[in-house]
């Protein structure tokens, strides 16, 4: 390429980005500070950095790319941001839903460990001071650099408080062996660090819908129905709620006192906790099983509801093909999923 520099223009902001050729057109807004949402950090398994882009679309599709988008996306310009190279001059469009995100500096004002593998992590916003977000929102949380990775890259997580908690958010990482991310979090951050993040992604639009919720999630994928459970205790929300959150064992259980407390203070709220193997644990109220079976059991008929899940694909296909066998519209399953 005979040109050191590409220009993408974004029809809906008015903006140019100038950049060099070769890097992905995920990378070349990132360093622009324009956010594009991503859960699994640009290796392109979630599917959320789709752009459309409709001049400069030259580089063959990816393998990644094929398992996520249709011909007729990609016929109509759709590709993954993360996955496009910028070969040259580029016209774009940035999807709607991200033109509020912008970068926050946070300071750590709190970690604990919340369960076995799970750490809370409480950031106070610092520049710009506050956040408006919906319920069940993400950020993209930015790793720095270690000497085994040399770039550093952003990672999502989940807002577990509520919207009106401003100033400050807090996150549940689960630790995962290997992981870039979580291993930042869990070895290396301590209190007063700054961070960086940009946000916020997503969140759930309908919480104040009247018709009855199903909620359902394992692990740290408490953290987005936490926001939403606790957005409508304090606006008094009514609307007939169930929720199923599944673990491997009852070490993993994290937020119960909080979650039986709401339950004894929503009249229309109920908490099912479910382990797979709960050893020798002798509290009545745990559910032993999966969390499908769980639902499977408890839930008649949901015809008329709407679900909202967070947790991994193989528990979130299993649940939808039940919600949907339950009577559950699919368009009306809200879900999150883990890369």
């Amino acid at each position: 390429m005979s040109n050191s520099t590409a220009k993408i223009v974004i029809r809906n902001t008015g903006e140019t980005v100038e950049t060099t050729p070769g890097i992905t057109l995920f990378k070349a807004l990132r360093d622009a500070n324009i956010f594009v949402p991503t859960i699994c950090g640009g290796k392109g398994f979630c599917g959320k950095c789709r752009i459309q882009i409709f001049s400069g679309n030259t580089s063959p599709v990816t393998e990644p790319e094929k398992k996520k988008l249709t011909d007729e996306d990609f016929a109509q310009g759709w590709r993954l941001s993360c996955q496009a190279l910028v070969e040259g001059d580029m016209e774009i469009e940035l999807p709607q839903d991200t033109k509020d995100v912008r970068l926050y500096k946070a300071e750590v004002v709190a970690l604990e460990m919340v369960c076995r593998e799970t750490r809370r992590v409480r950031l106070r916003l610092m520049e710009p001071p506050t956040m408006e977000y919906l319920p069940g929102a993400f950020i993209l949380l930015d790793i720095p650099p270690t000497p085994e990775k040399k770039q550093g890259a952003p990672r999502a997580y989940s807002i577990a408080t509520p919207p009106s908690s401003k100033n400050e958010i807090e996150l549940n990482v689960k630790h995962v062996p290997g992981g870039f991310g979580s291993g930042y979090v869990h070895n290396v951050l301590k209190l007063g660090d700054m961070v960086s993040f940009s946000a916020p992604y997503s969140g759930y639009p309908q919480t104040c819908a009247v018709n009855d919720l199903i909620c359902i999630a394992g692990g740290s994928g408490i953290s987005p129905v936490l926001s939403i459970l606790r957005h409508m205790k304090e606006t008094d929300c009514a609307r007939k709620t169930k929720f199923f959150f599944g673990v491997r064992e009852c070490d993993d259980l994290e937020y119960i006192p909080e979650l039986r407390a709401m339950e004894k203070e929503l009249e229309a709220f109920e908490f099912f906790s479910i382990v797979e193997n709960p050893g020798n644990n002798a509290d009545e109220k745990i559910l032993v099983g999966r969390v499908t079976d769980a639902v499977a059991s408890i839930v008649n008929d949901a015809t008329g509801c709407s679900a909202y899940l967070c947790g991994g694909k193989g528990m979130l296909d299993a649940c939808c093909r039940i919600l949907v066998d339950l009577g559950i519209k699919q368009e009306d399953i809200f879900f999150d999923q883990f890369s």
